[in-house]
């Protein structure tokens, strides 16, 4: 899936021939650009099913983007981006909810798509776990994805929700133990 670049519309800022891009960090839109690439996919994929594939996840996508490289100057170096940028995304999935007061939901055609190519066995195995994971909070559904999906570990999970790394372990639990009884099977 080809993702909207928004800046593209920020303007084409060039960056100093002078100065390698590795010096330059996140600070201009090459830079920018060179960190997000490799994070897209998993980016916009956290956003989708943190929203519970609502069809606003483009716009939360570029919301954070946008943002992200309006606040591009606060990233600290030494500092991981990837964990930057799904800070960002996190407050955005949040902000999308508490400005329009949604439920989240779950487009089974949506699923479908995406298990495309997923052997039946495991296909229908994944949809159960999808299905079951729509039970979730926002909340929960958040952790869940940045520790199942984009492969978190729990400290970093912790940085980018603001809470305690021993509330994620507790969180990852309530999930397993949800998903497993809405699947049928004992916590």
């Amino acid at each position: 899936m080809k993702l909207f670049n928004p800046l593209a519309l920020a303007g084409q800022r060039r960056r100093d021939a002078t100065v390698p891009i590795v010096e330059q960090g996140v600070g201009d839109l090459e830079g920018f650009e060179a960190e997000l690439a490799p994070l897209k996919d998993g980016l916009y994929g956290f956003i989708l099913k943190s929203l519970g594939f609502a069809e606003d996840a483009a716009d939360v996508y570029q919301e954070t983007v946008l943002r992200a490289f309006k606040y591009r100057h606060g990233f600290k170096r030494g500092r991981s981006f990837k964990t930057w940028i799904f800070t960002i995304a996190d407050n955005e999935v949040k902000r999308y909810f508490r400005k329009a007061g949604r439920s989240i939901y779950l487009d089974r055609e949506a699923v479908a798509r995406m298990m495309t190519g997923a052997p039946p066995d495991e296909a229908e195995r994944v949809q159960e776990i999808f299905a079951a994971a729509a039970t979730l909070t926002q909340r929960q559904k958040r952790i869940f994805f940045l520790f199942y999906e984009s492969g978190f570990p729990v400290r970093e999970i912790a940085r980018i929700t603001g809470v305690t790394a021993n509330n994620v372990k507790v969180t990852l639990n309530q999930c397993r133990n949800r998903i497993r009884e809405h699947m049928g099977e004992k916590p």
